[in-house]
């Protein structure tokens, strides 16, 4: 078999599996979208960790990084799935000064710079995955429309702006950062988006076409913004992919880097514009 066509068919069939997964764990509800989605945010925090580490002198703190971005997670989901206490928030503060305090047995030069490697892949990873929870009680109850609708958004421009760059691509729209992005790709994504939004607008009534359009444009914008973020990232470090969790798509970062930005951008736009 040739080998760009076993490519393609493997590219395909990781993609479909890992939009099974999402997709599934959504429709399924509140218990299977918080397993999946801390699955991926625990990968995500290791694919950080080790793209991070990879800097000189720079070393963040594994395990206590690990178990407290856990606790992080379970208490966002938590919190939106309205089961616990705003209190228990003040979980956290203990075992965040114990490993900030650890770097007191370690008296290292950089000690503040693996901290800040840590908690800076709390703030990259686990907060975003954990937001995902808070778009799906937007309005007060669980609504999977919004998720499903926002993926899609996301999803479509992605897609469209791989497809358009590689069809139509001609001017580099950040060639420092990201040699392979185009102007015309990310238009390309970005009118795609724009569609997809308007068509959702007919088959859910939880937005109006007015206010799905606008939440197309911030998906993709903060989208093609965190995809250009993550291959900073990948740049300064020398690697290719975040990780190699899902075959010719590469790992998780690789996947959620658009959520990454965009999802707090939509939230916020739901949230503290339309107030719902």
């Amino acid at each position: 078999m040739n080998r760009d066509l076993s490519n393609l068919l493997l590219r395909s069939l990781s993609g479909a599996v890992f939009v099974t997964m999402v997709v599934g764990s959504i429709l399924a509800g509140p218990w299977a979208r918080g397993a999946v989605f801390f699955f991926f945010a625990m990968v995500g925090l290791r694919e950080a960790d080790l793209m991070l580490s990879k800097q000189p002198g720079v070393l963040p703190r594994y395990t206590g990084g690990y178990l407290i971005g856990a606790g992080l997670y379970a208490l966002w989901y938590a919190s939106a799935n309205q089961l616990a206490d705003p209190l228990w928030w003040w979980l956290l503060v203990p075992p965040v000064v114990l490993l900030w305090g650890t770097d007191l047995f370690y008296l290292e030069k950089f000690s503040l710079t693996h901290f800040g490697a840590t908690a800076g892949g709390w703030l990259y990873v686990v907060l975003p995955f954990g937001m995902i929870h808070n778009l799906a009680f937007v309005g007060g109850s669980y609504n999977y429309a919004l998720l499903i609708g926002y993926f899609t958004l996301l999803w479509s421009n992605d897609t469209f702006a791989y497809l358009s760059g590689k069809w139509l691509g001609k001017h580099k729209l950040y060639e420092k950062v990201s040699p392979g992005k185009t102007i015309e790709g990310t238009l390309g994504g970005f009118v795609c988006c724009m569609a997809a939004a308007w068509l959702i607008s007919l088959c859910s009534d939880t937005l109006t076409a007015t206010q799905w359009m606008l939440a197309g444009g911030i998906v993709s914008l903060f989208a093609t913004l965190g995809d250009l973020i993550e291959s900073h990232m990948k740049r300064s470090v020398g690697v290719k992919d975040s990780g190699t969790l899902i075959p010719g798509h590469g790992g998780v970062l690789d996947r959620f880097d658009g959520m990454i930005a965009s999802l707090p951008m939509l939230i916020f736009y739901l949230k503290f514009v339309l107030h719902l």
